[in-house]
């Protein structure tokens, strides 16, 4: 076999790997058609972006005709959704535009795939007898017992200084459980 024809075959792969897998919710196929778009509002920054419905998003941002170009579809079934955004990134780079960061990444995966607003689950130690709950709803146990919101999202978080929260005015550690917030 040629190296033409080897190539050939290879457009016909049905188990073609687009990105590497990085191990989250991300890597899941979108079924949806996906629009790559170019939004240049006026007087602002231009954004490449990622969306199921053109129309709804220029809405949303208040956009103008002039200021708003589906530049391609994505079909969907094809691309996972942390393909999609690697896709955008490099089109994004195409126009001179900075890469969005590492927690976009996952914020738009989350709003892609609608876990969007829904709360993570944490392990809670308590450090004086050691005992560790699972919380899958942080936003109600926060309120609950009177608890800054995100504060354990906050403590969870490696790169925050604030390791502890109060319960019952006694510190616990707060921890992603196995089932980590957004796949981090």
């Amino acid at each position: 076999m040629n190296t033409h024809e080897k190539s050939q075959e290879q457009l016909f792969e049905t188990n073609l790997e687009l990105s590497k897998p990085l191990g989250d919710y991300g890597d899941q196929i979108i079924e949806h058609d996906v629009a790559v778009y170019l939004a240049t509002p006026n007087g602002k920054e231009p954004k490449i972006g990622t969306t199921f419905n053109p129309a709804a998003r220029k809405r949303a941002q208040s956009l103008k005709d002039d200021e708003f170009e589906v530049l391609w579809w994505i079909v969907g079934g094809y691309m996972t959704s942390n393909h999609i955004h690697r896709t955008e990134q490099i089109e994004a780079r195409k126009f001179g535009l900075k890469d969005e960061h590492e927690g976009h990444r996952h914020a738009v995966n989350r709003a892609r795939l609608g876990t969007f607003g829904q709360s993570g689950t944490y392990d809670i130690k308590n450090i004086v007898t050691g005992e560790i709950i699972v919380v899958s709803d942080a936003g109600a146990l926060e309120r609950k017992h009177k608890l800054v919101p995100k504060s354990l999202s906050r403590a969870a978080n490696p790169k925050q200084n604030h390791k502890h929260v109060k319960i019952n005015g006694v510190k616990h550690t707060v921890s992603y459980a196995e089932n980590k917030k957004g796949g981090e």
